[in-house]
């Protein structure tokens, strides 16, 4: 019986694996853009700032906008 698991090449997963793994099946897909938001809305510097204005707006041009509406292709 081992001998015929080994020899199908069949992995083991255990339950914990198959539980995590439906999990992160069942999460909704993050894009790029989105996580962009998120990092620039939840950034801070050092001394527990925000982003400034003038760098939260470049971060949003190259991280949320898509290339072609900043003229790119």
């Amino acid at each position: 019986m081992i001998e015929d698991t080994a020899a199908d090449e069949v992995r083991w997963v255990s339950p914990a694996e198959r539980i995590e793994a439906a999990r992160r099946k069942a999460e909704p897909e993050v894009t790029f853009g989105d996580y962009g938001e998120r990092w620039i809305g939840e950034w801070r510097n050092s001394k527990g700032e925000p982003l400034r204005a003038l760098t939260r707006k470049d971060y949003e041009q190259v991280l949320v906008t898509p290339p072609c509406a900043r003229g790119g292709v």
